[in-house]
């Protein structure tokens, strides 16, 4: 994956605690950012393909929370899936970030890499979990 994608993944899987951390720190360190307006949330209207035809359908609505900051007389914007003002927020620092400071994320490489080893420890621990409750069919006996 490559580096912008892995940070852009790590913004929607990351805890708020760690969100709430990171905007603090790129809000002082990217001097002149400011918010646009606020967040705000809106609708979408989700789209598929179905695989034998190729026909695309409508699936129905999704809620989504969008952002958008200035950053050096650029607009910058975040998306988040549900109502999530903070994560919306982020990822649009995150965005102007990636496109004007990117040395600014290089300094906050150790929060990122620590964040994203609670992820996978979570992920790991949940795998597990789910490994251990299989029904195992094989050792089941009619009745």
């Amino acid at each position: 994956m490559e580096e912008k994608d892995e940070l852009r993944w790590l913004f929607v899987e990351a805890s708020k605690d760690a969100l709430e951390g990171w905007v603090q720190e790129m809000e002082s360190r990217m001097e002149g950012i400011e918010l646009a307006g606020p967040p705000k949330k809106m609708l979408c209207m989700a789209v598929a393909e179905e695989s034998l035809e190729n026909q695309k359908f409508c699936l129905g609505e999704v809620l989504l929370t969008e952002c958008e900051v200035l950053y050096q007389g650029h607009r910058f914007l975040g998306r988040s899936l549900g109502e999530e003002p903070l994560r919306a927020l982020a990822t649009a620092v995150l965005e102007a970030a990636l496109a004007e400071a990117p040395t600014i994320l290089e300094k906050m490489r150790r929060s990122f890499d620590a964040e994203k080893a609670r992820i996978t420890e979570m992920a790991q621990k949940a795998s597990k979990a789910l490994g251990s409750t299989r029904v195992r069919f094989e050792a089941m006996r009619p009745t």
